[in-house]
């Protein structure tokens, strides 16, 4: 980026529909522990993270949000608020059988909210099922 020479990491998740796989991330992500550089996590982790996470289609179940919980009651990140939209993913079906899930989501550490306190994400919708995120520091 012109202009910035912070130094951070960014890890770029891609989540599977496996719901093992799922805990396998989840269990990579804790392993890393508490850093105290700059971090951030985003992209489509592919899982819920709350009863609010899908409209339409079958019910978020407890057992849905139980591994996605525990890896954030750990502390290492909080999620990072969007502007305008909640939904980061549609089936594209038609009206009645559409379904709209949260699944795009963007986390970052307690320094890069620190050092980027009015840090932002955008969603809008590009040419698939997914929205793209536009992220600005401020």
């Amino acid at each position: 980026m012109v202009g910035f020479n912070e130094e951070f990491f960014i890890i770029d998740v891609y989540g599977s529909n496996s719901l093992n796989e799922r805990k396998d991330l989840s269990n990579k992500l804790a392993s890393f522990g508490t850093l105290q550089k700059l971090w951030l996590i985003l992209g489509d982790v592919n899982a819920m993270f709350s009863y609010k996470d899908r409209c339409g289609g079958s019910q978020v179940k407890a057992s849905n949000i139980q591994d996605a919980q525990d890896w954030l009651a750990l502390g290492q990140v909080d999620e990072l608020k969007t502007i305008r939209v909640f939904y980061t993913w549609s089936n594209k079906h038609e009206e009645g059988v559409r379904i709209y899930s949260k699944l795009d989501r963007v986390f970052l550490n307690e320094a890069l909210l620190d050092q980027y306190p009015n840090i932002k994400a955008r969603y809008k919708w590009g040419d698939f099922n997914h929205r793209y995120c536009i992220l600005k520091l401020v």
